[in-house]
C-alpha cells in the first residue's frame, strides 16, 4: 500500500504571509503519524528535520539528522523514503540552498535514487519503495542535468551525476555533463 497524499495544502501563505513553500504543501499532505522511518518513535518528526536541513547554513548544521540514518540508512528505505523524494525533488527544484544543506539534499536523493526497501517495510507490504523513489525522482532528471552544468561544489556533481545513472541514463552522456561543469 503506497502513502497517498492526504488533501492538497489549504494555506496558499504561511502565517507570516510568505509562500508556503511546495516541499512543505508536499509535507503537509501527509499524516506523518501513520508513516514509519527507521527510528522508534515514528516519522512523525521528519518535516520538522527536513525544514531544519534546508535552513542549514553550516556543515554542522546540514547533517541530515532524522532523514539520513531514519528515512534512508545505507541503501536501505523505510515507508518514509517516498513523500521525502517528493519533498527533496521540490526542494531540489525551488529552494535556494547552502552549498552544505545542497549537499546533504543530493546525498538523500542518491539514496533514494539507489536504495531498496528496508526490512521493516518488506514486513508491511512495502517492497517497492526504491522503485517508488525513483519513480519520482524520474521528473528531475533535467533538474539534475542543470545542477551538473551549474555546481560549483566538489560534491553535489558527484552525487547527481551518480542519481543520472541509478535513474537510467546513459553513463556516457552523463560523463560529458559532469565533464561540461565549471568545476
Amino acid at each position: 500500500m503506497a502513502f497517498e497524499p492526504l488533501a492538497p495544502h489549504p494555506a496558499q501563505r504561511s502565517e507570516t504571509g510568505r509562500p508556503v513553500p511546495e516541499w512543505e504543501k508536499i509535507a503537509d499532505s501527509y499524516d506523518w503519524t501513520g508513516i514509519r522511518c527507521s527510528c522508534a518513535g515514528g516519522a512523525r518528526h521528519v518535516p520538522a528535520d527536513f525544514a531544519r536541513l534546508l535552513a542549514a547554513q553550516t556543515a554542522e548544521e546540514a547533517t541530515g539528522n532524522g532523514l539520513l540514518g531514519d528515512v534512508a540508512t545505507h541503501g536501505l528505505l523505510s515507508e518514509a523514503a517516498v513523500p521525502v523524494a517528493r519533498m527533496a525533488l521540490a526542494a531540489f527544484r525551488d529552494e535556494e540552498l547552502s552549498v552544505p544543506a545542497l549537499r546533504t539534499l543530493t546525498m538523500l536523493i542518491i539514496n533514494f535514487t539507489d536504495g531498496e526497501a528496508d526490512q521493516e517495510a518488506i514486513a508491511n507490504g512495502r517492497e517497492d519503495v526504491g522503485d517508488e523513489c525513483r519513480e519520482v525522482l524520474l521528473e528531475g532528471i533535467p533538474l539534475f542535468y542543470a545542477g551538473l552544468a551549474e555546481s560549483v561544489d566538489k560534491f553535489v556533481p558527484q552525487y547527481l551525476a551518480q542519481a543520472l545513472r541509478d535513474l537510467g541514463e546513459d553513463p556516457e552522456k552523463v560523463r560529458a555533463a559532469f565533464d561540461a561543469g565549471p568545476r
